[in-house]
């Protein structure tokens, strides 16, 4: 699903593009994975939360390359409603939330 997002020009990847698609009311989801710094879980936990944003920390950054196409990426941004909300379900249930 990720793959689709990126292809459809929904997915932002990289701190300073996910920070941006923030701030400008772009994300509906953004998801840092499992083997990111603390820092960056921290920092971009506290950022979702004030600007009422969807974060979910799971996943390897090798599952996400292989998924995106990206290389060193470990924060991404989905910037469509419709991708958001079904990689949320999935992330909810894969979690057991």
């Amino acid at each position: 699903l990720l793959g689709f997002a990126k292809k459809a020009g929904k997915l932002v990847t990289g701190s300073n593009a996910v920070l941006r698609s923030i701030l400008y009311g772009e994300s509906e989801l953004v998801i840092v994975t499992d083997d990111a710094g603390s820092s960056v879980h921290e920092k971009f936990q506290r950022i979702c939360a004030e600007n009422d944003v969807a974060f979910f920390c799971i996943g390897k950054q090798e599952e996400f390359e292989r998924a995106t196409g990206e290389k060193n990426k470990v924060i991404y941004s989905v910037i469509d409603a419709g991708f958001a909300n079904k990689l949320k379900q999935l992330f909810t249930e894969a979690k057991g939330i």
